[in-house]
């Protein structure tokens, strides 16, 4: 917070300001990408799954590492826009014949997904593991 300049003085240049908004001005001030460098996403998830009918439990992990490309897109601004556009042209393409809200938790609509997105380099790596 200190290295942030929380704790400064100096005036900054509201007379009225939410907390949050003034954060995120200061942190905008030392926190900004310098020309050409790159952001990066890490996502990882565990599961642990009990099979009752086999009498065994998975562990299940899904692991994905992503790089912004320098002077171009961010990876943030990719892996959240890309799997969105990909399912709004799978709609209007007739490729997702469901309706409405929906959660990406059926695969007909993931794996086509994650299949292109693999295409653009964004990979999600899946391991089961019986523990």
């Amino acid at each position: 917070l200190h290295w942030l300049g929380m704790f400064s003085d100096r005036p900054v240049g509201h007379d009225k300001v939410a907390p949050l908004d003034l954060l995120g001005d200061v942190m905008l001030e030392k926190l900004s990408y310098n020309d050409g460098e790159r952001d990066m996403v890490v996502l990882f998830h565990e599961f642990k799954a009990w099979f009752e009918a086999e009498g065994r439990y998975e562990r299940l992990t899904s692991s994905l590492v992503d790089f912004g490309i320098p002077h171009g897109d961010s990876s943030m601004a990719r892996t959240v826009s890309l799997p969105a556009a990909i399912a709004a042209r799978l709609v209007l393409e007739g490729k997702i014949p469901q309706r409405g809200v929906l959660r990406p938790v059926l695969p007909e609509i993931y794996n086509p997904i994650l299949d292109e997105l693999e295409e653009l380099d964004i990979v999600c790596k899946d391991e089961t593991e019986v523990i």
